[in-house]
């Protein structure tokens, strides 16, 4: 199928020059017949033609101009033609929307595994009861931020509540500060511990 921004059957190769030149070439808007000669003028001239992309093509009138303008409904192309572009830009940024959220989605997943990890090395220390107790809150506080902003980078949402008979989904968005921030606070609690009691 011929989209409409094409050569048309029965268009002549100057018509098709003319509205080739009115689409792509005038940059301005909104776009006058007559910015159209003028492009053309500017054109290299030979045997009293002008010449555009291999093609030696003749000044037009501005009556020649509407007259390919109506037979052929340039608007109607040039519309047609923009709206193209406009879906090949979506296209692109969904693409691109799409392969950021799965990158975010692989660090959320990371996040999860290495709290398990700080977690499994935790029960293999010789802390105190208690201050094992407040380390294992602590890693849980930040596995269920690194929990919850996977399951909004999926589109989910954290938390369900019910009210007046409805549930009623309430997603909040946790400022999520790094593994990194949270580790180096994992270590300066054992250093205040070790340094308290005499470690």
């Amino acid at each position: 199928m011929v989209e409409l921004w094409e050569r048309q059957k029965g268009e002549r190769d100057a018509s098709y020059i003319y509205f080739n030149i009115y689409l792509r070439e005038l940059k301005k808007h909104p776009k006058k017949l007559q910015d159209v000669i003028d492009y053309i003028e500017t054109l290299t001239e030979k045997d009293g033609l002008r010449l555009y992309k291999n093609n030696l093509i003749e000044v037009p009138t501005n009556v020649q101009l509407q007259n390919h303008s109506r037979r052929w409904n340039w608007q109607e192309r040039e519309t047609a033609y923009i709206n193209h572009l406009n879906k090949l830009d979506e296209e692109a940024r969904q693409e691109k929307y799409n392969e950021s959220n799965d990158s975010i989605t692989n660090s959320h997943e990371q996040d999860l595994k290495d709290w398990d990890k700080l977690s499994e090395q935790l029960k293999k220390s010789d802390y105190s009861l208690s201050t094992m107790v407040h380390l294992k809150l602590e890693i849980q506080k930040g596995k269920d931020i690194a929990y919850k902003n996977y399951r909004l980078g999926n589109g989910r949402p954290v938390t369900i509540s019910k009210s007046d008979n409805e549930h009623k989904v309430e997603a909040e968005v946790n400022t999520y500060f790094g593994l990194e921030d949270l580790a180096e606070a994992f270590n300066e609690g054992k250093r205040k511990y070790l340094r308290k009691n005499g470690k």
